[in-house]
């Protein structure tokens, strides 16, 4: 009976530092994924940050080569020019 009572005390206690060691990786696991988070939301705000720079070039760069045709075709008299075939 004496010998089931330590194998019992010696059983719980190894349970509690089971316990101690999951709360650890728990703990552990939590900080990795706010880590990851951040790191996601830093990859992503560059990638959306970057994006957003192309598109911005891409428009102004659209914009200067309709106001470069523009004035092509007003010094070359084709601007508001209609075909009078018909």
């Amino acid at each position: 009976m004496q010998r089931d009572r330590q194998v019992g005390v010696r059983l719980l206690g190894e349970a509690g530092l089971l316990l101690e060691l999951l709360l650890d990786l728990l703990d552990l696991l939590e900080r990795l994924l706010y880590s990851l988070r951040d790191l996601l939301r830093s990859l992503l705000t560059g990638l959306l940050d970057c994006l957003l720079n192309r598109l911005r070039d891409l428009l102004l760069a659209t914009h200067l080569l309709a106001e470069l045709l523009l004035l092509q075709g007003l010094s070359t008299g084709h601007y508001g020019h209609e075909s009078s075939a018909g």
